[in-house]
């Protein structure tokens, strides 16, 4: 975890630096975290589907319904609406 926080540090915009941090917080049950690390590798990489699904579950465990929810139907747009953002 370590490693991501200093690539991020030394300005890294790397979809795979924070989407792993991401997952390595989750797997800690730092879920608040996670979701801040997810929306930035969203930013990157708007088209990836399998993010928008764990930063979903992430909002969903901190109780944050309405946010998940609206994540999700952005995952269901299609494929050229998520790009275009």
């Amino acid at each position: 975890m370590v490693e991501y926080k200093q690539a991020i540090k030394f300005g890294a915009r790397n979809f795979n630096v924070y989407n792993n941090l991401a997952e390595t917080l989750r797997s800690l049950k730092r879920d608040q975290e996670a979701i801040a690390y997810y929306k930035k590798a969203i930013e990157i990489c708007p088209g990836s589907v399998g993010t928008h699904y764990q930063c979903d579950m992430a909002m969903y465990h901190e109780g944050r319904l309405e946010e998940a929810i609206e994540e999700f139907q952005k995952v269901s747009q299609p494929a050229e609406s998520i790009f275009k953002q």
